[in-house]
């Protein structure tokens, strides 16, 4: 049987052939399976990531249902004005040994008829949610009568809840009631009106 001898031309053709047959075996069976497996892999993280904020959001509204059950039994005392003073010194024994980073931002007081109120934004940055959690609860539970609002706490992973060591930043917002009745001075408050009766009918 004779034997065919490629031409130059005809061998060069073969190995483009063969290199073609390649790229499209690796593209079919080598590149597609790899993108298959990140994009599942970037699935599960996902997945994961939501589980985690799912979780988180979980906590945070359980505390913050929490702390608004005790608001309505709060027993606190309400302290003659002015009595921020002391309200420092309570949030400073709560937060000793427990917090760094700690940031306390204190807006002008404001009167409505004989009540009070002092809004205190703080920030902080403790050593894990559990902590962070104990802190809020002794502020729910502080001896002067306040109440809390818009808590978040934050590890920047986003994983805060599920670890008892990760570094968590906190924020809250505070409002302490005090009141004018036997109060030596009034100065330095912001008056508001108190909301207008409703109108009778005509």
């Amino acid at each position: 049987m004779p034997k065919h001898e490629f031409s130059t031309r005809e061998k060069a053709l073969l190995l483009i052939c063969a290199a073609l047959a390649l790229g499209i075996f690796y593209y079919l069976f080598a590149y597609q399976n790899f993108q298959e497996m990140e994009r599942r892999y970037d699935t599960v993280d996902l997945e994961e990531q939501i589980m985690i904020e799912e979780a988180k959001l979980s906590s945070l509204k359980s505390m913050q249902e929490e702390i608004d059950a005790a608001a309505g039994q709060n027993s606190g005392e309400i302290a003659v004005y002015n009595n921020q003073s002391n309200e420092i010194q309570a949030l400073n024994d709560i937060l000793q040994d427990r917090a760094s980073d700690v940031s306390i931002s204190w807006t002008q007081p404001t009167l409505t008829g004989s009540i009070v109120r002092r809004n205190a934004a703080i920030s902080l940055k403790t050593g894990s949610y559990t902590t962070g959690r104990a802190i809020l609860n002794d502020l729910s539970a502080c001896k002067y009568r306040l109440i809390i609002n818009d808590i978040q706490m934050d590890s920047g992973g986003g994983d805060a809840v599920l670890s008892t060591s990760t570094s968590v930043s906190v924020s809250v917002s505070v409002t302490f009631f005090e009141t004018i009745e036997g109060a030596s001075a009034v100065t330095g408050l912001t008056v508001l009106e108190e909301a207008a009766a409703t109108p009778a009918a005509e």
